[in-house]
């Protein structure tokens, strides 16, 4: 083979290889926490503009592993609810060349949440004073929490709670705003009219429950919606 064929070939092989040069080159193991890393920072930056203090990590990859360079973006999410648990995956796949990996991550949200100030007796209507805060880390209490005191003040506890601890929805129901026995304003309306009349309520109930209830003026029993404390509502 003369030499001039020899360059031509040569040259040929340089062009093909430069043609297809996205199927050359691979991603390593740094290449792809360097991806993983940067999505679940853009993925948690949604939280920490709501408040949540935010610490997270990337899973190791073999320093041997790697895949073909991909020719459209790199599709990445997170297999699991940020919100009930820490420990997750991020799954990276391409369409061209198709390949698929997992990558563990943890990521973990804190947040203050409130507490109880002072051990609460069960049956006490929750007050502010009864409140404090503490941050905690959000998606491993399984419970549950709340945020801020106007979302729980005025609940009743179901149980004692004892002072320093985490305040969960469980622990509390909602009061109850009419009594049986409770002379009761029903307020009765449609598009059309409203009226109101006394009534006696017949059970107990809490906002937005229904209970029965007799109208004073024509000894009817009714069927209403409790609204507020002494009133109540039906939809003729």
């Amino acid at each position: 083979m003369s030499k001039r064929h020899l360059y031509t070939i040569v040259t040929l092989l340089l062009a093909s290889i430069a043609a297809n040069s996205s199927f050359a080159q691979t991603l390593n193991a740094e290449n792809l926490i360097t991806e993983a890393y940067s999505y679940l920072t853009m993925e948690l930056s949604t939280y920490e503009a709501k408040g949540f203090r935010t610490e997270y990590k990337i899973g190791k990859v073999s320093p041997k592993f790697s895949v073909p360079v991909c020719e459209s973006e790199i599709k990445k999410e997170l297999r699991r609810d940020i919100f009930k648990t820490a420990n997750n995956t991020i799954a990276m796949s391409c369409a061209s060349p198709t390949w698929q990996i997992h990558i563990s991550a943890k990521a973990a949200l804190y947040k203050k949440v409130i507490t109880a100030l002072q051990s609460i007796p069960k049956n006490t209507a929750i007050r502010e004073s009864h409140l404090g805060t503490m941050e905690q880390q959000v998606n491993l209490n399984r419970r549950g929490s709340y945020g801020h005191p106007d979302h729980l003040v005025g609940m009743i506890t179901k149980r004692s709670i004892r002072q320093g601890e985490v305040i969960s929805p469980t622990q509390l129901k909602a009061p109850m705003l009419v009594q049986r026995g409770d002379e009761v304003l029903i307020s009765a309306s449609n598009s059309a009219i409203r009226i109101q009349m006394k009534g006696e309520a017949l059970s107990a109930g809490s906002l937005g429950e229904q209970i029965s209830v007799r109208n004073l003026s024509s000894e009817r029993i009714i069927r209403a919606q409790v609204l507020e404390r002494g009133k109540v509502l039906v939809v003729l």
